[in-house]
C-alpha cells in the first residue's frame, strides 16, 4: 500500500491538488453559509460576487481535471514515454 501511495505522489503535482481541494472546500463552505445564515443587506451583493468568483475557480479546476487539459497532459506523457523507449 505504501508503494502505491508513493507512486501516486510522484505523479501528482501537490500544489495543484492542494489548491483544487482548498477552492472546492471554500466554495462548499460559502454555499452552506448562504443557505443557513441570513446576510445583512449591505453585505449581500459583495458576498454573492465573491461566491461567483470562487464558483468560476471551481469550474476551472473541474474542467482541468476532467476536461481536455487532462487529456492533453496524458497524451504528452504517452509521447514522452514512447520517445524514451527508443
Amino acid at each position: 500500500m505504501k508503494e502505491i501511495f508513493q507512486k501516486y505522489l510522484e505523479k501528482v503535482d501537490m500544489m495543484k491538488t492542494i489548491t483544487g481541494i482548498s477552492v472546492i472546500v471554500i466554495f462548499g463552505t460559502m454555499v452552506l453559509f448562504l443557505i443557513t445564515k441570513d446576510l445583512p443587506e449591505h453585505n449581500r451583493e459583495a458576498v454573492i460576487h465573491v461566491l461567483g468568483i470562487i464558483e468560476g475557480a471551481v469550474m476551472a479546476i473541474v474542467s482541468f481535471y476532467y476536461g481536455s487539459s487532462k487529456g492533453s497532459q496524458k497524451k504528452e506523457e504517452i509521447i514522452q514515454n514512447m520517445s524514451e523507449k527508443k
